[in-house]
Formats: structure tokens, sequence, C-alpha cells
């Protein structure tokens, strides 16, 4: 008896896995398919990449699924890569989108951020596969990351008096990726021959698809500027130095503004 049993258990198993092959015969494969990508939380200490794939199940019946791996590369190399939890599963012909949170962090982000503020673009690819049913569905996506193009388009004096200044600083953005930049941290700084005037921080902005503007309103107080109104009599043309940092992209430009109408 006790030889019989080794035997009936081989026996179980091979007629389980006749099965799970002739099952394998009769499941469609889901599809994978790339969708978009956009970023997640943004600062100077990490980006977030999050693109979607669509899982679409083309039984009549449901399917799970288990995890999903991933790798990104940066230019080529690869910087990063993970295995998501179990995903669930998959109903019949109802597209499911997996997001993958891939965080690019410490000298990877360094690196980045050379190659972003160098050469304006980056080029990147995820790839991976997505496990069903014992199956690895391949799955790979590349495209490239361009740096917005900033400039200061206007500096406006809406209110001139002898104890401060209201100014408007705009800043014209285009953003050629095709997807939203979601910006927490635009830090800014205003000078006048080497003397700091403001700084200041802008959060939670988010920069559209194409051309934005971005207005900074800001405060100085007159004193700052000039030292007398007869200085502002025989030069009235104040140059103003902006500043403008952001993970993503940096600004450093020289307005005039005119101070005649304190007179």
């Amino acid at each position: 008896m006790k030889k019989l049993i080794p035997v009936l258990t081989m026996t179980m198993l091979l007629n389980a896995c006749a099965g799970m092959s002739q099952l394998s015969d009769i499941v469609k494969k889901p599809t994978v398919s790339y969708q978009s990508i956009t970023l997640g939380n943004v600062s100077s200490d990490s980006i977030e990449l999050r693109p979607t794939f669509s899982l679409l199940n083309s039984n009549s019946y449901a399917i799970p699924v288990d995890t999903v791996d991933y790798t990104l590369s940066l230019n080529g190399k690869q910087v990063s890569s993970g295995v998501t939890q179990s995903i669930g599963t998959l109903n019949p012909n109802t597209p499911k989108d997996i997001t993958l949170g891939i965080d690019v962090a410490g000298e990877v982000l360094k690196t980045l951020q050379q190659s972003l503020f160098t050469t304006k673009e980056l080029n990147y690819k995820v790839a991976g596969s997505v496990k069903v049913m014992g199956v690895s569905l391949p799955f790979e996506h590349a495209a490239t990351i361009f740096v917005p193009e900033v400039t200061v388009s206007d500096v406006v004096v809406t209110n001139a008096n002898m104890s401060e200044l209201t100014v408007r600083v705009k800043l014209a953005i285009d953003n050629r990726n095709d997807f939203l930049l979601p910006l927490d941290n635009i830090n800014y700084t205003v000078a006048t021959n080497g003397r700091d005037l403001v700084s200041g921080t802008l959060t939670n902005q988010q920069i559209k698809q194409g051309n934005n503007v971005l207005e900074v309103p800001l405060t100085i107080a007159t004193s700052k500027l000039v030292t007398s109104l007869f200085s502002v009599m025989k030069n009235p043309n104040i140059p103003l130095q902006i500043k403008v940092q952001s993970p993503l992209f940096n600004v450093d430009e020289t307005q005039i503004i005119n101070l005649r109408s304190l007179f």
C-alpha cells in the first residue's frame, strides 16, 4: 500500500498538468496595450513616472491576473526595476488599466536632471511582462520627455509709489510633452544690480500640454530699488534679474522696468 501512494500521487500530477495544457489551448491570451504616461510627484528629491497599460480579456469568463514586473531605461541605460502586487481578476471584455508608479531619485535623478538641462530631452523606455495564468505577456513603450521651453514674456508694473511697487511677471511655458506637468515647487528670486529684492515659491502648478502663461505677482519695497528720487529722475530704467528654478527647468533672465510713474 505504501508503494502505491507515490504512484497515485504522480498520476494525479500528470493528469493535472495535462489538464492545464488543454486549458491553455482554449483560453485566449489577454492583450496588453500602452495607454499613456503621466508624472506623479515631482520634487527636488524625486520624480515619479506613471505609465499606464491596458489589459483586455477577450474570453467570455473572468481570469486571474498575477503580478507585473517592469524595468525603466533612460537614454538606453536601465535605471530601475520592480514587481507589483497581485493585480486581481480580469473581467471578460472589459479593459483594465494598470498604472505603474516608478520613482526616480538619488544619483539617477541627478543624472536625469543633468541630461534634461543639457540636451532639453530624455529618452525613456518602460518594458516588462504581465503574469496571467502562468503565461508572461510582454509590453514595452519608448518615447521622449521634453524640457518645457520657459521665457519671461512680460514684466508689468501695476502700481508704484514711494513705499512699494507691485509687479506682475509673466512666464511663457511651452510644454511639448503629451502629458501634464505637475510642479509643486517653483522657486523664484528677483534681484537688481546684485541685490536680492524678493523671493518665494509657487506650489501646486499644473502645466498643461501646449502653451501656458504663469503669472508671478511681486511686491517690492521701493527703497530697495532706488536710493533717491534724483537717481530715478536721472535713470528711470531699472534692471530686474529674474531667476526661476524647478525640478524640470531653470530660467535666468533680466528685464527692464520703468519707474517714471513715480514722479
